[in-house]
């Protein structure tokens, strides 16, 4: 299972919405390390607050988006780089149950990037579609893999 919002449970070394690192545990990199499409980068979570835990709107951090560079170009946020990690999902059918193969093996779908805060991602991928077909990639803070056992 993935890890709640940061307002539940906070991922090791995440930043809040604020931009403050949790003081449980440091052991991610604070500092981007790659570079993605906030397109290629699923939600953690079914749904993201409309606003931040200061109480900014999510629309206010939107307005202050730029767009630097050419080709492809990169967004420039107003909050800390989003943290992501690669995750191989578990499939599950209508009734939540996981999917199964004939010999019994749970299915898994393939790997790929989740963010681990939710609505910085929405803020950036509304920016990302509003450029479109133009491409624009963002900083991230990548984790350490997670692969199903």
């Amino acid at each position: 299972m993935l890890p709640e919002e940061p307002d539940a449970a906070q991922a090791p070394g995440a930043q809040d919405d604020s931009g403050e690192e949790s003081p449980s545990d440091r052991r991610w990199e604070s500092l981007p390390n790659r570079r993605l499409s906030p397109l290629q980068i699923r939600f953690s979570q079914f749904r993201a607050r409309s606003s931040f835990r200061d109480g900014r709107p999510l629309s206010e951090a939107a307005c202050q988006l730029r767009v630097e560079g050419d080709g492809p170009e990169r967004l420039e946020a107003p909050f800390p780089p989003i943290q992501v990690l690669r995750w191989r999902c578990k499939l599950r059918g209508a009734d939540g149950a996981p999917l199964q193969d004939a010999s019994g093996g749970e299915l898994y779908a393939e790997e790929a990037w989740f963010s681990l805060d939710n609505r910085r991602l929405a803020v950036l991928q509304q920016a990302a579609v509003a450029v479109w077909p133009r491409e624009v990639v963002v900083d991230v803070v990548g984790g350490p893999p997670r692969a199903p056992p």
